[in-house]
C-alpha cells in the first residue's frame, strides 16, 4: 500500500488549484533562462506534479538541454531528482551522480545529467506544487551564490502561486456574495496578473556572482513587501467578515510593488548588457517626491522626519527615470538604515537639489545618523563593499555605474556633526529643450 505522504503527491493539482497563466508562464521562462545562463549549464527546469506524473512544464532554452515542455515520468518509486526533493521538502545537490550509488538507477544519468541544485516549489497551503532545478552533465558543487540565486527565483515563482492563489480565492468570494462588484472584481484581477517581475539574462558584468548579487539586493525589498501585502490580503478575506476595501487597498500595493520588482530588474538587465540608458527629459523634483513617498510607513516607523529642499528652477534633466529613482531608493534606504539606532537626537534625511556654476544639477541625500568610517569612504562604491555587517556590497556600486552612464559623478562626504551626505549630479535642461 502506497504511504500516505507518497499517495498525497500523486493526486491531481488541477482539481484544487487554479490554472497557470499564459502571461505567468511567459515569466517563468524568462526565470529559468535566466537561471541556466547564470549557472553555465546545459539545463534548467520548472517541474510539475500532474497526477502521478512529474511533468517538464517549463524548460530553459539553453544548448545542450535533453529535456522537452510536455514530457513527463512516473516519478513514485522512479528514482528521479525531483522525486527526492518534493518528499524531503528541501534543497538537494547531487554533485555527481556517477559517485553516489543512490543514483544509478536515475533516470536523468542516462541523459547524461549527473549533477543536479534543485528546490521544491509549494502552493500557499504547503501542497506541492513541483520543483525548480538546474542539472549539469559534468561534476558540479554549485557554490553558494548559485543556491542563493535558485532561492530567491523560487521565491519569486511561489510569490505568483500565492497570487493566484489569492486571485482564485476573491474570484470565489465575490461571485457568490456580490454579483454587483463584478466589473470592480475584473480590474482588480488585471491588476494582480499585471505583477510580474520581468527577469531577463543578464551576461555582461565583470562576474556571475556580482550579477547575481545585484539581482538579490534589489529586488529583496520589493519581494518583502509582496509577501506582507499578499498575507494582508488573504486575512482580509479569510476573517468572518472579509473586508473587501482592506483587501483591495493590499492588492494595490501588490501591484505598485511588483511594478517596481519588475522596473528594477528590467533596469538592472539593461546595465549588465551595457545598453543605453533610456534617456527623456524628466522632472527630478517629482521622481524626488515619488521615492519618498514609498518610504513613508518607514519614516513613520523609525521616527524620522524627510524634508525636500528643492531649488524650483532647477528641476528638468536628462535622464532615464527608474535608474535614477532607484539611486534615489538606494540612498534613502541607506539613511534609514544608518538612524535606526541613531536615539540621542532628533532622526532626519533631507533631500536637495541644486545648480551648480558649471550649469549641471546636483541631488544630494543627507542623514544625520552615525556616518562612514574615514577608512571606509575611499572603497565605498566597490562591488561586494558594505558599511553594513549583512549587505551585500552592490547598491552604492550599481548607483555609480548609473551614474556615469549618466554623464555624471557621485560621491559622499561626512556631515557636521553627525551622518552622511551623497550627492550626485546631473545634466540639466530647459524644459521642452533635450540635447541632441
Amino acid at each position: 500500500m502506497m504511504p500516505p505522504e507518497t499517495a498525497k503527491l500523486g493526486a491531481s493539482p488541477s482539481d484544487h488549484y487554479p490554472d497557470i497563466p499564459p502571461v505567468i508562464v511567459d515569466k517563468w521562462q524568462v526565470i529559468v533562462d535566466t537561471l541556466a545562463e547564470l549557472a553555465r549549464v546545459p539545463a534548467g527546469l520548472i517541474m510539475r506534479i500532474s497526477g502521478d506524473n512529474l511533468e517538464v512544464m517549463i524548460s530553459s532554452h539553453t544548448p545542450g538541454n535533453p529535456y522537452h515542455p510536455g514530457e513527463s515520468e512516473c516519478f513514485i518509486n522512479s528514482g528521479l531528482y525531483c522525486e527526492t526533493v518534493i518528499k524531503r521538502r528541501k534543497e538537494l545537490i547531487v554533485p555527481n551522480a556517477l559517485k553516489d550509488k543512490r543514483w544509478k538507477n536515475n533516470p536523468d544519468v542516462t541523459r547524461d545529467m549527473i549533477s543536479y541544485l534543485g528546490l521544491p516549489i509549494l502552493w500557499p497551503d504547503q501542497t506541492p506544487f513541483g520543483t525548480i532545478c538546474i542539472l549539469d552533465n559534468a561534476g558540479n558543487h554549485f557554490t553558494n551564490v548559485y543556491r542563493r540565486l535558485i532561492q530567491q527565483f523560487r521565491d519569486i515563482v511561489e510569490n505568483h502561486l500565492q497570487l493566484i492563489y489569492t486571485d482564485s480565492e476573491r474570484q470565489r468570494f465575490f461571485t457568490l456574495q456580490q454579483e454587483s462588484q463584478e466589473a470592480a472584481l475584473r480590474l482588480s484581477e488585471e491588476r494582480l496578473r499585471s505583477l510580474q517581475a520581468e527577469l531577463e539574462c543578464a551576461s555582461r558584468l565583470s562576474s556571475m556572482g556580482a550579477l547575481a548579487g545585484s539581482i538579490i539586493h534589489e529586488i529583496n525589498q520589493p519581494l518583502t513587501a509582496i509577501n506582507a501585502s499578499a498575507e494582508a490580503c488573504l486575512r482580509w478575506l479569510g476573517g468572518n467578515t472579509p473586508n473587501v476595501a482592506e483587501a483591495r487597498e493590499a492588492a494595490s500595493r501588490i501591484f505598485q510593488f511588483g511594478q517596481r520588482a519588475s522596473e528594477t530588474v528590467t533596469g538592472l538587465r539593461a546595465l549588465a548588457r551595457q545598453e543605453p540608458a533610456r534617456m527623456a527629459e524628466l522632472d527630478i523634483h517629482g521622481a524626488i517626491h515619488e521615492v519618498l513617498g514609498l518610504f513613508e510607513k518607514e519614516r513613520v516607523r523609525y521616527g524620522v522626519a524627510f524634508v525636500a529642499k528643492l531649488q524650483p528652477d532647477a528641476r528638468h534633466v536628462v535622464g532615464d527615470r527608474v535608474q535614477l529613482q532607484q539611486i534615489l531608493l538606494n540612498l534613502i534606504r541607506n539613511g534609514l538604515e544608518a538612524l535606526a539606532e541613531t536615539s540621542d537626537r532628533k532622526r532626519r534625511i533631507q533631500v536637495f537639489t541644486h545648480r551648480t556654476e558649471a550649469g549641471e544639477l546636483r541631488v544630494s541625500v543627507e542623514d544625520n545618523g552615525c556616518g562612514i568610517k574615514p577608512s571606509q569612504m575611499k572603497k565605498l562604491f566597490e562591488p561586494l563593499c558594505s558599511t553594513k555587517a549583512d549587505g551585500m556590497g552592490m547598491g552604492l556600486s550599481i548607483c555609480h555605474s548609473i551614474i556615469e552612464t549618466h554623464g555624471g559623478r557621485l560621491w559622499a562626504e561626512p556631515c557636521s556633526p553627525h551622518g552622511t551626505a551623497f550627492h550626485f549630479t546631473l545634466l540639466e535642461t530647459r524644459e521642452g529643450s533635450v540635447p541632441g
